[in-house]
């Protein structure tokens, strides 16, 4: 395989570390009422802006912060809300440290100029969190662009409206998104220089072609991972040019129904594209550069093509790509999903181009440097948050853990509507489960996952929602007893009741969860249990245990829901799915009694697990018998489960494992309805024989 190739790949060396403890408490200011918000971020670093809008008709500049926090209280309309005016703009320069969280912000920035603008010359930490980031306006402009060097953060934000959403325009400009939503935009995210890491993100509509356009020479191999789209066109675009572009894809899909290709490739350098579940394939007649494709399913649609629509000049290495081989309104049958490779194009009609070479187990691939862990954020505990928003003490809940404090909890839930809340430290005492009735929005707080205790001494749930959007919940505690048939917390939207005359429409959906302890039910939290939706949940350094089922996704259309630094410990699964998908990143899983992950049907996107371990001592994940595409992606993962089986797989996807220790266990396919694949790259194992490839399914060892 070419030495570029090699050199491309070795570049993929992340320099972000993660999170690690909480920092220290701080104290906020409050905003005074009447006060100039320049006048008093001028003079204050540490602020808290309470619920209400603030209309900016001049541009707010935030110039010169060491290490600043401004603290929203929620992020949609009920919340804090930034609006600025056309001549406004939000201008960050020479800022440090700078964290912004829980915020609205919209902005009205013409054509070719941007509503948020980070500059400077030394560099920077700036991170938004849980922030909503909205363009409108005749000749909309840039939602937020990243001209400094240093890094940047968003983490489960929120764009809308933009052209693009999110411009990164320095050559030492590092930026990471984790999470979160981005609408109806041009391009959703475009890289002018500089280098981009996109996790977990749900693309919803990017009507200038692609999701992701990559313009400028990369410094390092640009990461698109677990990413969705709903396209209408590529989930990737680089253009044509003689620019080394490099860019590593991986475990992302598509919602789509027509087969527009994953990616359109124009460049010089190298696309390594690895168990996608895309629509169509690559897209790249004029490249000089090359691509390694590995796991990848591609599927058929109204028009047929070719999934390797490649120029005379592009070098395309495929291993183990899988296609849908049923095409619209067939009847189904067996094997309802093959092998891509020379016999499949034949069969299809395609061309087989002089330089596409199929790779088979064993042979050259290309280094994948271990990937560290992406740099994702926490929210501070606040010293003074008594002071700032209202406390359930105020609707006489007492928390001594013998007072039933249902019926006050349940009034301040009611009354503060979708206003933030204080739940101080205390054992609260239920006897139902709480309800949240379509809430938009929202702030809850408590005093830490040990201090602040909500528990159903009844046997039931601890909370249930029907419809819950772009809401925070912090430092609290969900206990229901092991044996409860509902879960601790029950996240959904069924429809049923009628919703309140101050409903958005947010339904549910961009929920998320920082510090939090979930613990028994029959599941911890569980997304979608009931109607409909679930997208874009985020926990972050949560604790799972004790329950049926720790983190359970339920809906088809829940989807793109993570966890981050989160422990989950005994519970019977940890992760599981009936329909929808989850991804982990820097999770540990401890003493599963039947897995850590089960996954039961398809979904449009994949299931991506980075720098994970396990203990078992149960296997990984198996799958029923099914047809269906379950495309997981384990990469930097440790499992020493004693388990000899630690996958068993019987659908039709890939599982992939790179730079992976499976100490001595083996990974074993025997699908009946559909081929899959099953591939260690780079991953240690002691197992005699790594992969037990049985039925249809085709092993991959490099």
């Amino acid at each position: 395989m070419p030495s570029r190739l090699l050199l491309a790949a070795v570049l993929l060396a992340l320099a972000l570390a993660a999170a690690a403890d909480p920092p220290a408490p701080v104290t906020l200011a409050p905003l005074p009422p009447e006060a100039d918000l320049g006048d008093f971020l001028a003079e204050n670093h540490s602020v808290f802006l309470p619920n209400g809008a603030y209309n900016l008709a001049e541009p707010l500049v935030l110039d010169g912060w060491q290490d600043g926090l401004i603290m929203g209280a929620g992020r949609l309309d009920y919340g804090t809300q930034l609006h600025f005016g056309p001549a406004g703009k939000l201008r960050i320069q020479n800022c440090k440290r700078l964290t912004l969280c829980n915020l609205w912000i919209g902005l009205q920035p013409g054509a070719d100029v941007a509503g948020i603008e980070i500059v400077g010359d030394e560099p920077c930490d700036v991170r938004f969190l849980n922030c909503m980031i909205g363009v409108s306006g005749q000749d909309r402009g840039t939602g937020l662009a990243m001209r400094a060097p240093g890094q940047l953060l968003l983490q489960s934000c929120h764009f809308f409206g933009g052209n693009p959403g999110l411009l990164i325009d320095h050559p030492q400009a590092e930026v990471t998104v984790l999470g979160g939503n981005y609408q109806a935009e041009t391009i959703h995210i475009r890289q002018q220089a500089g280098w981009l890491q996109a996790y977990a993100i749900g693309f919803q509509i990017a009507s200038g072609g692609a999701d992701v356009e990559i313009t400028g020479q990369t410094p390092k191999p640009i990461i698109i991972a677990a990413c969705r789209s709903e396209g209408p066109q590529y989930i990737l675009r680089a253009p044509d040019t003689d620019e080394q572009i490099d860019v590593i894809m991986k475990a992302c899909g598509g919602a789509v129904t027509e087969p527009q290709p994953l990616a359109r490739y124009g460049a010089a350098g190298t696309l390594i594209a690895l168990g996608n579940n895309a629509v169509g394939g690559f897209e790249a007649p004029a490249s000089t550069g090359t691509i390694v494709s590995a796991g990848n399913t591609f599927r058929r649609g109204p028009q047929e093509r070719n999934p390797y629509e490649i120029g005379p000049q592009t070098h395309l290495y495929s291993a183990g790509d899988l296609w849908y081989m049923l095409g619209p309104q067939e009847e189904f049958r067996v094997p309802a999903g093959g092998l891509m490779d020379a016999a499949a194009m034949q069969q299809l009609g395609y061309p087989i181009p002089e330089n596409l070479q199929f790779l088979p187990s064993g042979a050259d691939f290309p280094a994948l440097t271990q990937v560290a862990s992406p740099l994702w954020g926490t929210v501070p505990l606040i010293a003074n948050i008594a002071d700032l928003i209202p406390s359930v003490k105020q609707w006489g809940a007492v928390g001594d853990g013998e007072t039933d404090d249902t019926d006050a909890l349940q009034k301040a839930l009611d009354e503060s509507r979708h206003g933030p809340l204080y739940f101080p430290e205390g054992k609260y005492k239920l006897t139902r489960a709480l309800f949240v009735d379509h809430r938009n929005g929202g702030w809850f707080v408590g005093a830490g996952p040990d201090k602040t205790v909500l528990t159903n001494t009844a046997g039931g749930g601890v909370l249930r929602t029907d419809g819950c959007g772009y809401s925070a919940w912090q430092d609290l505690a969900f206990v229901a007893s092991p044996d409860a048939p509902d879960p601790a917390f029950d996240l959904s939207w069924d429809q049923r009741n009628p919703a309140p005359p101050d409903f958005l429409g947010s339904a549910l959906q961009a929920n998320v969860f920082y510090r939090c302890r979930f613990e028994g039910g029959a599941a911890g939290l569980c997304i979608g249990r009931e109607g409909y939706m679930g997208s874009e949940t985020l926990a972050v350094d949560s604790t799972f245990s004790n329950s049926g089922e720790g983190f359970a996704v339920r809906n088809y259309n829940a989807l793109t829901n993570n966890a981050v630094g989160c422990t989950f410990r005994d519970n019977g699964i940890h992760m599981s799915q009936i329909a929808g998908s989850f991804n982990a990143v820097e999770c540990t899983f401890e003493n599963a009694r039947q897995s850590d992950l089960k996954m039961q049907n398809s979904a449009a996107d994949a299931f991506y697990f980075a720098n994970c371990t396990s203990n078992g001592p149960q296997p990984i994940f198996g799958t029923q018998q099914t047809g269906a595409t379950v495309n997981a992606f384990f990469d930097g993962c440790t499992f020493t489960a004693p388990a000899q089986a630690l996958v068993s797989y019987a659908a039709g996807g890939s599982v992939t494992f790179v730079n992976s220790d499976l100490t001595a266990g083996s990974l074993s396919g025997g699908s009946g309805i559909s081929v899959s694949s099953l591939f260690l790259i780079h991953s240690q194992t002691t197992a005699e024989k790594p992969i037990n490839a049985g039925g249809r399914s085709v092993g991959y060892v490099f």
